[in-house]
């Protein structure tokens, strides 16, 4: 699954957004981990501190 904003399914499926309550989108734990990781390792972003952690410690 891409990583889609609330505004793209507000434009693709916005007849379902108002039938429902609330959303909720579920990520597999382990994918988001490695995700993060290669993110991280591969340099991050200036903004982000956390990725320091990971290359300090890999």
């Amino acid at each position: 699954m891409l990583h889609e904003t609330m505004h793209f399914f507000t434009r693709t499926a916005p007849a379902t957004l108002r039938q429902i309550p609330s959303v909720a989108i579920l990520r597999d734990p382990v994918a988001r981990f490695v995700s993060s990781y290669c993110y991280a390792r591969a340099g991050g972003a200036a903004i982000d501190r956390l990725w320091i952690r990971f290359v300090i410690v890999t």
